[in-house]
């Protein structure tokens, strides 16, 4: 289960969970919460996801776009906090997010055609979703593009 607490006085990097594409085969996500925003790949603008209750989101992950040789697209989303005007703070968000990834010893070659063990991609993904917002930018695996980091304005009134 995944907690976002409420927040004040937010930046763009810190929002609750920068833009990424999931290093996996699939998520699966139960979340009743808003805050979740899938970015259009025809309009490059983010579109707020908020699943119908009793409904689950469903995210191909990374590895799964790979074994698929690209017929299946990794979806470019982020977690962006609903401030209120009113008292500054965010919401409380629940989640629960089911991760499913290959074996460690799992191979599949990227779009750029190296080759990755599940380990190697698992490992490699996660140290770039925690390293400073200037080595993201120079880097495409969390997002799928480089200078891309997806920050969202925070300024906004989304209660």
């Amino acid at each position: 289960m995944l907690k976002y607490l409420p927040t004040s006085a937010l930046t763009p990097d810190q929002v609750g969970h920068m833009a990424h594409t999931d290093v996996g085969s699939l998520t699966l996500l139960f979340t009743s919460s808003p805050g979740l925003e899938v970015l259009s790949r025809t309009t490059s603008t983010w579109i707020p996801l908020t699943p119908p209750s009793g409904t689950v989101a469903v995210n191909v992950g990374d590895t799964l776009r790979y074994l698929s040789s690209g017929v299946l697209e990794s979806c470019l989303h982020r977690v962006v906090p609903q401030v209120s005007q009113e008292t500054g703070l965010s919401t409380t968000r629940y989640s629960l997010a089911f991760f499913h990834r290959p074996e460690l010893d799992a191979e599949f070659m990227d779009a750029q055609g190296n080759l990755w063990t599940g380990e190697q991609w698992h490992k490699t993904k996660y140290r770039i979703f925690r390293a400073s917002n200037h080595e993201q930018m120079q880097n495409s695996l969390l997002t799928g593009r480089v200078g891309f980091l997806g920050e969202a304005n925070t300024d906004i009134d989304n209660s």
